[in-house]
């Protein structure tokens, strides 16, 4: 059969973007405890091509696809890149990988293990002259400070397309803070390593109440599970709604802000506006 897309284009017409888009494909991911983490992919592939292409098939982006399978990294995606515009032909590629990534996290109480998943995307650019342009994009719910606002940690990158998209959708606000790292995400696992060592090492004693912390949102006077809530907090969202919930089904009939200022006492208001609040 007769190859039209290799057929020469008298038109010259260059093809800014031809691709596939939203195709699920299954996925190997470095995992740091496992070695490798198998998972399914949302992946967009693109080109460009030159004036004298008439295009291509798309079945070549999904045979392109099987240099996905060994495993997904940074290293991999340039020469994915480079392997996309030499079978394809094309001046410069784009690939964005989309995909769930585990971890395990082990419940304070409990001690049961569970699977906390992370959107993580990989994003790809090899441009006519060869260079490479490559972002790796991580955001995760970090604060959930009232039931009208969250706020969320991760890369620039994965910010950024964030707060693109939760504009587009309709978000009242959707603002950058300026913070000194990406609190409350998995990018603090290697922090995390090292206050674990410190809090493990620091006297707690049993408290004269319930304390409860913002990892669980729970009460608990267990000093070893205190110490591991406090660890888990680094990587984990402050549950703070919930904390406060939990507290109001608990039954406190008020609550008291210890330290300048009034923050704390609008975000219980806007959990339960009849609640008294005080400062001290």
């Amino acid at each position: 059969m007769q190859d039209v897309q290799k057929q020469r284009d008298h038109r010259n017409l260059p093809i800014d973007k031809v691709g596939i888009k939203n195709l699920k494909y299954p996925i190997t991911v470095r995992d740091k405890r496992e070695g490798f983490q198998p998972t399914v992919a949302t992946i967009d592939m693109f080109v460009s091509l030159p004036h004298k292409d008439r295009g291509t098939h798309m079945s070549r982006f999904v045979e392109m696809l099987n240099l996905f399978r060994p495993e997904v990294s940074l290293k991999k995606f340039s020469e994915i890149l480079e392997e996309m515009k030499k079978h394809l032909n094309a001046a410069s590629a784009h690939v964005e990988v989309t995909f769930p990534y585990f971890i395990e996290k082990k419940a304070p109480e409990s001690k049961s293990i569970g699977l906390m998943d992370y959107t993580c995307r990989i994003t790809g650019n090899s441009n006519h002259e060869g260079e490479i342009d490559l972002i790796s994009e991580v955001v995760v719910p970090a604060n959930y400070n009232s039931p009208g606002q969250i706020v969320i940690s991760g890369s620039m990158a994965g910010i950024d397309k964030a707060v693109e998209k939760l504009t587009e959708m309709g978000a009242k606000r959707a603002i950058k803070l300026t913070v000194g790292g990406a609190f409350h995400s998995p990018l603090m696992e290697p922090a995390r390593q090292e206050l674990e060592t410190a809090i493990m090492n620091s006297p707690i004693t049993t408290p004269i109440c319930p304390v409860y912390q913002n990892f669980t949102a729970l009460p608990t006077s267990d000093p070893d599970a205190i110490r591991a809530n406090l660890v888990a907090q680094l990587t984990a969202p402050v549950r703070w709604t919930q904390t406060v919930q939990h507290m109001l089904k608990d039954g406190a009939s008020s609550f008291t802000e210890v330290g300048p200022g009034k923050v704390l006492q609008g975000l219980i208001k806007k959990v339960d506006r009849e609640i008294p609040t005080a400062s001290a």
